[in-house]
C-alpha cells in the first residue's frame, strides 16, 4: 500500500472541529527535510518551542515532498522505498519518542497540509513555516542556536522490556553500548572496527559489559571478527522505542558521528560520547560546514547538556579509552556526590 494514501490521513473537513488552543503544530516537510534521523533534532526544537510557548501537546505533521512524496534531492543516498521505510520506521515512531506527542499526520497531499496550517494558526514549528514556503528546523545552526531542548524518553513498556533483556545477559554488570556505523555510503564516516573491537575487549575485562548495536545495513551479517564472542542486541535496530530505552539504561552510550546519537543526546537520562565529528570526504562533516553553522572543532552543544560529549579526535582505540574512561570516572563521581 502506498504510504501517501489519503485514504490512510484525516478528512480535511473534519480538522476545524479539533482541539487546538493548546498544540503547537510541527510542520517536518518532506519538501525540504529527509526522511532520517534529523527529525529528532527536529522535534527536540519543536518541543522547547513549545515548552517556551506553555503549550501542552505537539502535533507533528509530515507533508509529501515532491518526489514521490519526498525531497528533490542529489544527497540523500535512499531509494524511494528505502525512504518510505524510514517514514514508517523511523519519523513517525520518533515523533512518538516525545512525551508531548499526541498525534502524528502522514499526508497525503499539501492540500492536507493547507488545513492543518490554516488550523495551527501561529502555533506552529518553525515560526515562519508555510506550505507554499515551507521551512526547515532540523539543522545544526539551530541546534546550536538553542538554549534548551525538548527532550525524548522510551514507553515504560520498552523500559520493561529491555532491563528484562539486559538482566538476562550482563549478569549485574554496568553496560556500555557501542553504536556502529557500517554504511556502503560516504564510507569514511564509518566506525573504526578493529578499534572498537579493542576497546570492548578493554571493558569486558574491565568489567564492563560491552554491548554492540549494529548499523542496519549490517546487522544481519555475522559480527565484524574483532567482536567475535561479544554480545550484540539485534531488536532495538529495528524499534525506536526499545533503542531509546537501551540508551537510558546504559552506563554510556558511544558514536561515531552518525543519525541515532541523537536519541541518546537528546534524552537527560542518557549519557553519550560521540567521536569522529570531522570526516573531510563528506560535505556534511567538514570543518567548513561545522565553522559555517556556528560549532566550530572542539566546541559543544550546550543544550543537549554536560552528560553528552562530542569527540572532535578521530576513533582510535587509544582516544576511545581516554574518553571513555574520563566519562565514566565522572559519572561515578557524580553518583558519589548525589547519593
Amino acid at each position: 500500500m502506498n504510504v501517501f494514501d489519503p485514504d490512510r490521513c484525516f478528512d480535511p473537513a473534519a480538522v476545524t472541529d479539533a482541539p487546538a488552543a493548546d498544540t503547537l503544530y510541527a510542520f517536518y516537510d518532506l519538501a525540504v527535510s529527509p526522511a532520517t534521523f534529523d527529525i529528532v533534532h527536529f522535534l527536540g526544537l519543536a518541543d522547547a518551542c513549545r515548552l517556551a510557548r506553555s503549550l501542552k501537546r505537539l502535533h507533528v505533521v509530515i507533508p509529501p515532498g515532491p518526489r514521490e512524496g519526498f525531497r528533490e534531492d542529489a544527497v540523500t543516498p535512499y531509494d524511494t522505498d528505502n525512504q518510505r521505510w524510514r517514514l514508517q520506521h523511523i519519523l513517525v515512531p520518533c515523533a512518538f519518542a516525545f512525551e508531548a506527542c499526541r498525534q502524528v499526520s502522514v499526508l497525503g497531499s499539501r492540500r492536507e497540509a493547507r488545513a492543518l496550517e490554516a488550523l495551527a494558526d501561529d502555533r506552529r514549528y518553525p515560526a515562519d513555516y508555510a506550505v507554499d514556503s515551507p521551512r526547515e528546523g532540523y539543522r545544526l545552526k539551530h541546534l546550536v542556536a538553542a538554549e534548551r531542548l525538548g527532550g525524548v524518553r522510551p514507553s515504560t513498556e520498552a523500559m520493561r522490556i529491555m532491563k528484562r533483556w539486559l538482566t538476562q545477559r550482563a549478569a549485574g554488570r554496568q553496560v556500555v553500548s557501542m553504536t556502529l556505523r557500517e554504511c556502503a555510503y560516504e564510507t569514511d564516516r564509518n566506525s573504526r572496527l578493529a578499534h572498537w573491537g579493542q576497546l570492548a575487549r578493554h571493558l569486558d575485562r574491565q568489567g564492563v559489559f560491552p554491548l554492540v548495536v549494529r548499523d542496519t545495513e549490517a546487522v544481519h551479517q555475522p559480527l565484524p571478527a574483532p567482536f567475535t564472542g561479544l554480545a550484540a542486541c539485534e531488536d532495538v535496530v529495528w524499534n525506536i522505542d526499545l533503542r531509546t530505552a537501551l540508551y537510558e539504561l546504559c552506563l554510556l552510550n558511544l558514536f561515531v558521528n552518525n543519525g541515532p546519537a541523537a536519541l541518546a543526546r537528546l534524552n537527560p537520562r542518557s549519557r553519550s560520547l560521540t567521536f569522529k565529528m570531522v570526516t573531510p570526504s563528506s560535505q556534511a562533516t567538514t570543518v567548513a560546514f561545522f565553522e559555517a553553522n556556528g560549532l566550530p572543532p572542539g566546541q559543544q552543544l550546550h543544550a543537549t547538556g554536560p552528560w553528552h560529549r562530542l569527540v572532535w579526535e578521530e576513533d582510535t582505540f587509544d582516544c576511545l579509552r581516554f574518553e571513555v574512561e574520563a566519562m565514566i570516572a565522572r559519572i561515578a563521581a557524580h553518583s558519589e556526590t548525589t547519593t
